[in-house]
Protein backbone atom coordinates (compact mmCIF):
# COMPACT_ATOMS: atom_id res chain seq x y z
CA UNK A 1 0.00 0.00 0.00
CA UNK A 2 2.74 2.51 -0.55
CA UNK A 3 3.19 4.98 -3.04
CA UNK A 4 6.88 6.55 -4.69
CA UNK A 5 7.22 9.83 -4.01
CA UNK A 6 8.93 12.06 -6.51
CA UNK A 7 11.31 10.02 -7.54
CA UNK A 8 14.91 10.76 -9.05
CA UNK A 9 16.85 8.98 -11.22
CA UNK A 10 20.71 9.10 -10.27
CA UNK A 11 23.62 7.52 -11.37
CA UNK A 12 24.43 4.60 -10.02
CA UNK A 13 28.31 4.12 -7.47
CA UNK A 14 31.02 2.77 -8.60
CA UNK A 15 30.51 -0.27 -6.34
CA UNK A 16 27.19 -1.71 -6.28
CA UNK A 17 25.27 -3.20 -2.83
CA UNK A 18 22.54 -4.62 -2.65
CA UNK A 19 21.24 -5.06 0.83
CA UNK A 20 18.34 -7.77 1.71
CA UNK A 21 15.61 -4.84 2.66
CA UNK A 22 16.41 -2.86 -0.78
CA UNK A 23 14.96 -3.02 -4.27
CA UNK A 24 17.01 -1.55 -7.05
CA UNK A 25 14.97 -0.09 -10.20
CA UNK A 26 16.83 0.16 -13.17
CA UNK A 27 15.82 2.91 -15.89
CA UNK A 28 17.09 2.54 -19.63
CA UNK A 29 16.56 4.81 -22.45
CA UNK A 30 16.22 3.51 -25.49
CA UNK A 31 17.40 6.14 -27.42
CA UNK A 32 20.25 6.69 -25.69
CA UNK A 33 21.73 3.12 -25.73
CA UNK A 34 21.20 2.70 -29.83
CA UNK A 35 25.06 3.38 -30.56
CA UNK A 36 25.11 0.29 -28.18
CA UNK A 37 23.64 -2.24 -30.15
CA UNK A 38 26.18 -3.98 -31.61
CA UNK A 39 28.60 -4.41 -28.45
CA UNK A 40 25.15 -5.72 -26.70
CA UNK A 41 24.73 -8.10 -29.58
CA UNK A 42 27.78 -9.69 -28.18
CA UNK A 43 27.43 -10.58 -24.74
CA UNK A 44 23.96 -12.11 -25.69
CA UNK A 45 23.58 -15.89 -25.15
CA UNK A 46 22.80 -18.15 -28.81
CA UNK A 47 19.03 -18.38 -27.46
CA UNK A 48 18.64 -14.87 -27.08
CA UNK A 49 20.36 -13.93 -30.81
CA UNK A 50 17.64 -16.37 -31.95
CA UNK A 51 14.77 -14.62 -30.14
CA UNK A 52 16.29 -11.61 -31.55
CA UNK A 53 16.26 -12.98 -35.06
CA UNK A 54 12.28 -13.62 -34.76
CA UNK A 55 11.28 -10.04 -34.41
CA UNK A 56 10.16 -9.01 -37.79
CA UNK A 57 10.84 -5.08 -37.13
CA UNK A 58 14.09 -3.21 -36.50
CA UNK A 59 12.76 -1.32 -33.50
CA UNK A 60 11.37 -4.19 -31.83
CA UNK A 61 14.70 -6.13 -32.52
CA UNK A 62 16.87 -3.50 -31.33
CA UNK A 63 14.91 -2.98 -27.87
CA UNK A 64 15.58 -6.66 -27.04
CA UNK A 65 18.61 -6.72 -27.87
CA UNK A 66 19.63 -3.87 -25.53
CA UNK A 67 17.08 -4.53 -23.16
CA UNK A 68 18.52 -8.34 -22.82
CA UNK A 69 22.11 -6.66 -23.29
CA UNK A 70 21.57 -4.26 -20.27
CA UNK A 71 20.00 -6.87 -17.86
CA UNK A 72 23.16 -9.12 -18.41
CA UNK A 73 25.60 -6.03 -17.88
CA UNK A 74 23.33 -4.65 -14.29
CA UNK A 75 23.39 -8.93 -13.33
CA UNK A 76 26.76 -9.03 -13.76
CA UNK A 77 27.53 -6.03 -11.56
CA UNK A 78 26.00 -7.23 -8.42
CA UNK A 79 27.29 -10.73 -9.16
CA UNK A 80 30.89 -10.11 -10.27
CA UNK A 81 30.54 -11.98 -13.30
CA UNK A 82 31.00 -10.96 -16.61
CA UNK A 83 27.49 -10.35 -18.55
CA UNK A 84 28.17 -12.86 -20.97
CA UNK A 85 28.62 -15.65 -18.05
CA UNK A 86 25.54 -14.87 -16.51
CA UNK A 87 23.61 -18.15 -16.90
CA UNK A 88 19.57 -17.76 -16.93
CA UNK A 89 16.66 -20.57 -16.09
CA UNK A 90 13.35 -21.03 -15.13
CA UNK A 91 11.34 -20.57 -12.06
CA UNK A 92 8.65 -23.43 -11.33
CA UNK A 93 5.44 -21.00 -13.61
CA UNK A 94 8.64 -20.79 -15.83
CA UNK A 95 9.31 -17.05 -14.41
CA UNK A 96 12.76 -16.52 -15.80
CA UNK A 97 15.23 -16.69 -13.36
CA UNK A 98 19.28 -16.62 -12.50
CA UNK A 99 20.55 -20.23 -12.89
CA UNK A 100 20.62 -21.29 -8.97
CA UNK A 101 24.18 -21.20 -8.00
CA UNK A 102 25.45 -20.25 -4.90
CA UNK A 103 27.29 -16.96 -6.28
CA UNK A 104 24.25 -15.88 -7.13
CA UNK A 105 22.94 -14.50 -3.81
CA UNK A 106 19.53 -15.03 -3.97
CA UNK A 107 19.29 -12.11 -6.43
CA UNK A 108 15.97 -12.08 -8.16
CA UNK A 109 14.94 -9.94 -11.28
CA UNK A 110 12.17 -8.95 -13.57
CA UNK A 111 12.13 -6.57 -16.48
CA UNK A 112 9.99 -4.62 -18.82
CA UNK A 113 9.72 -2.33 -21.60
CA UNK A 114 7.55 -0.12 -23.93
CA UNK A 115 8.06 2.30 -26.03
CA UNK A 116 11.49 4.08 -25.36
CA UNK A 117 11.93 2.90 -21.68
CA UNK A 118 13.13 -0.21 -20.00
CA UNK A 119 12.77 -1.06 -16.47
CA UNK A 120 14.57 -3.68 -15.04
CA UNK A 121 13.84 -4.08 -10.62
CA UNK A 122 16.20 -6.06 -8.77
CA UNK A 123 15.90 -7.69 -5.57
CA UNK A 124 16.99 -10.26 -3.31
CA UNK A 125 15.53 -13.43 -1.62
CA UNK A 126 11.99 -12.08 -2.64
CA UNK A 127 9.70 -11.86 -5.38
CA UNK A 128 9.52 -8.58 -7.88
CA UNK A 129 7.58 -7.89 -10.62
CA UNK A 130 7.80 -4.62 -12.52
CA UNK A 131 5.69 -3.57 -15.54
CA UNK A 132 5.90 -0.14 -17.92
CA UNK A 133 3.51 0.98 -20.34
CA UNK A 134 3.35 3.52 -23.14
CA UNK A 135 0.00 5.78 -22.70
CA UNK A 136 -2.00 5.12 -25.62
CA UNK A 137 -4.67 7.32 -26.15
CA UNK A 138 -6.20 5.62 -28.72
CA UNK A 139 -7.11 2.12 -26.74
CA UNK A 140 -10.38 0.92 -26.52
CA UNK A 141 -10.18 1.30 -22.57
CA UNK A 142 -13.84 0.16 -22.11
CA UNK A 143 -14.05 -2.75 -24.05
CA UNK A 144 -10.35 -4.19 -22.60
CA UNK A 145 -11.47 -3.17 -18.85
CA UNK A 146 -14.80 -5.51 -19.63
CA UNK A 147 -12.49 -8.39 -20.50
CA UNK A 148 -9.56 -8.28 -18.37
CA UNK A 149 -10.34 -6.38 -15.38
CA UNK A 150 -12.40 -7.05 -12.39
CA UNK A 151 -15.99 -5.79 -12.30
CA UNK A 152 -15.08 -3.89 -9.02
CA UNK A 153 -12.03 -2.11 -11.18
CA UNK A 154 -14.50 -2.18 -13.90
CA UNK A 155 -16.57 -0.01 -11.69
CA UNK A 156 -14.33 2.16 -10.07
CA UNK A 157 -13.06 2.65 -13.62
CA UNK A 158 -16.24 3.69 -14.82
CA UNK A 159 -17.35 6.30 -11.96
CA UNK A 160 -14.58 8.34 -12.48
CA UNK A 161 -14.23 11.94 -15.05
CA UNK A 162 -13.61 11.13 -18.55
CA UNK A 163 -10.12 13.27 -18.11
CA UNK A 164 -8.50 10.71 -15.15
CA UNK A 165 -9.80 7.79 -17.14
CA UNK A 166 -7.08 6.78 -19.59
CA UNK A 167 -4.51 7.02 -16.47
CA UNK A 168 -6.58 5.29 -14.14
CA UNK A 169 -7.13 2.16 -16.90
CA UNK A 170 -3.17 2.04 -17.21
CA UNK A 171 -2.39 2.81 -13.62
CA UNK A 172 -4.69 -0.75 -13.20
CA UNK A 173 -2.84 -2.33 -15.81
CA UNK A 174 0.50 -1.86 -14.72
CA UNK A 175 -0.52 -3.11 -11.01
CA UNK A 176 -1.71 -6.05 -12.37
CA UNK A 177 0.84 -6.94 -14.71
CA UNK A 178 3.54 -6.05 -12.14
CA UNK A 179 1.62 -8.48 -9.96
CA UNK A 180 1.49 -11.66 -11.76
CA UNK A 181 5.05 -10.94 -13.17
CA UNK A 182 6.32 -11.34 -9.76
CA UNK A 183 4.48 -14.37 -9.23
CA UNK A 184 5.55 -15.67 -13.14
CA UNK A 185 1.88 -17.29 -14.06
CA UNK A 186 1.81 -14.97 -17.04
CA UNK A 187 -1.32 -15.71 -18.56
CA UNK A 188 -2.46 -18.90 -16.61
CA UNK A 189 -3.31 -15.99 -13.50
CA UNK A 190 -6.85 -14.46 -14.38
CA UNK A 191 -6.72 -11.10 -14.38
CA UNK A 192 -9.96 -11.05 -13.13
CA UNK A 193 -9.13 -12.99 -9.81
CA UNK A 194 -8.00 -10.39 -8.15
CA UNK A 195 -8.29 -6.63 -7.41
CA UNK A 196 -5.76 -3.42 -7.35
CA UNK A 197 -6.80 0.06 -6.87
CA UNK A 198 -6.65 2.49 -9.25
CA UNK A 199 -7.94 5.92 -8.08
CA UNK A 200 -6.09 8.73 -8.50
CA UNK A 201 -6.17 9.39 -4.55
CA UNK A 202 -5.51 6.01 -3.62
CA UNK A 203 -2.41 4.47 -2.78
CA UNK A 204 -1.57 1.45 -4.56
CA UNK A 205 -2.11 -1.88 -3.15
CA UNK A 206 -3.54 -4.99 -4.16
CA UNK A 207 -6.89 -4.65 -2.46
CA UNK A 208 -8.43 -8.57 -2.93
CA UNK A 209 -7.31 -12.15 -4.76
CA UNK A 210 -10.23 -14.42 -4.53
CA UNK A 211 -8.43 -17.58 -4.91
CA UNK A 212 -5.94 -17.00 -1.88
CA UNK A 213 -7.33 -14.37 -0.04
CA UNK A 214 -3.58 -14.10 2.05
CA UNK A 215 -1.71 -12.57 -0.57
CA UNK A 216 -3.05 -9.02 -0.26
CA UNK A 217 -1.11 -8.87 3.25
CA UNK A 218 2.29 -10.64 1.21
CA UNK A 219 2.57 -7.99 -1.46
CA UNK A 220 3.13 -4.60 -1.59
CA UNK A 221 2.67 -2.30 -5.18
CA UNK A 222 4.25 0.74 -5.77
CA UNK A 223 3.40 3.98 -8.42
CA UNK A 224 6.98 4.61 -10.31
CA UNK A 225 7.49 8.19 -12.19
CA UNK A 226 8.08 8.14 -15.61
CA UNK A 227 6.83 11.64 -16.84
CA UNK A 228 3.43 12.16 -19.21
CA UNK A 229 3.73 9.85 -21.11
CA UNK A 230 4.53 6.49 -19.69
CA UNK A 231 2.89 4.79 -16.12
CA UNK A 232 4.54 2.14 -14.82
CA UNK A 233 4.17 0.10 -11.00
CA UNK A 234 6.57 -2.27 -9.38
CA UNK A 235 4.84 -5.61 -7.27
CA UNK A 236 7.61 -6.50 -4.06
CA UNK A 237 7.07 -9.57 -1.77
CA UNK A 238 6.97 -8.12 1.60
CA UNK A 239 7.88 -4.43 2.09
CA UNK A 240 11.09 -2.87 1.39
CA UNK A 241 12.93 -0.46 3.77
CA UNK A 242 14.27 1.35 0.65
CA UNK A 243 14.25 1.57 -2.83
CA UNK A 244 17.53 2.62 -5.15
CA UNK A 245 16.34 4.69 -8.93
CA UNK A 246 19.53 4.27 -10.82
CA UNK A 247 19.57 5.75 -14.53
CA UNK A 248 22.01 3.13 -16.71
CA UNK A 249 24.22 4.32 -19.00
CA UNK A 250 26.45 2.06 -21.02
CA UNK A 251 29.70 0.81 -19.50
CA UNK A 252 32.53 -0.58 -21.64
CA UNK A 253 32.68 -4.31 -22.45
CA UNK A 254 35.48 -6.50 -23.51
CA UNK A 255 34.24 -9.69 -25.15
CA UNK A 256 36.06 -10.03 -28.01
CA UNK A 257 34.35 -13.22 -29.33
CA UNK A 258 30.61 -12.36 -30.93
CA UNK A 259 28.95 -15.70 -29.53
CA UNK A 260 27.31 -17.66 -33.04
Amino acid sequence: MTQLPGTTWNFPPAELHLKEDEVHLWRISVTEMEESIETQTLILSVEELERAKRFHFDVDRNRFILSHGTLREILGQYLGLPPEEIVFGHGVRGKPNLDPVPQNEGVRFNLSHSGDIVLIAVGRHREIGVDVEKIRPEIELDRLAQRFFSPGEVESLSSLDTEHRLAAFFRCWTRKEAYIKALGGGLSIPLDQFEVTLEPDTPPALSANWEDPDEVARWSLYNIELGDDYLAALAVEGIPVQIQYWHFTPAPITTETKKT
